[in-house]
């Protein structure tokens, strides 16, 4: 069982079903991805966006299901992504087992990249999900990158 967790550790996977981000991880994530869905309904009116953000640019791109409605590119430095890695690291943000039944509602999710290779996926709903955080929203630091993130959602609802 030893042998079998530290595999898991190196691989950067829980064999519990639970992975905490640790500062290690922190220091090597290249690329941050932040995904809202609204619930589902109508294509007239569901959106949804995703915010990637790295030490180069942020890249928001909205989308009505399977249609892109907008996508835009904003210059980034490395000291403001570090800034965003800093105020993410407070949220002690982790991966948990399933946790009740998600369907239709909004949702968020994060994904987490060391270079190409994506080692952290998590997702919340409504409090389900697998997706936790003991401080803040994500939500909230995403605002903080791109504050006009609602105006750009509503500038798609007329297309």
């Amino acid at each position: 069982m030893k042998v079998l967790s530290f595999i898991c550790a190196l691989l950067g996977i829980s064999i519990f079903g639970r992975y905490t981000v640790s500062d290690k991880d922190w220091q090597k994530t290249t690329k941050i991805v932040y995904y809202h869905s609204d619930a589902t309904i109508i294509p007239k009116l569901y959106r949804c966006y995703s915010v990637t953000i790295t030490a180069e640019e942020v890249v928001v791109e909205v989308r009505n299901y399977d249609k892109t409605l907008l996508m835009k590119h904003y210059p980034h430095t490395a000291e403001n992504y570090q800034k965003v890695i800093q105020q993410l690291k407070k949220m002690d943000i982790r991966k948990v087992r399933e946790q009740g039944s998600v369907a239709g509602g909004d949702s968020e999710s994060l994904k987490l990249y060391k270079g190409e290779r994506q080692y952290f996926s998590a997702y919340a709903s409504h409090g389900n999900g697998t997706l936790k955080m003991r401080n803040g929203e994500l939500g909230i630091i995403v605002r903080s990158i791109v504050p006009e993130i609602d105006e750009l959602i509503e500038q798609t609802r007329s297309k």
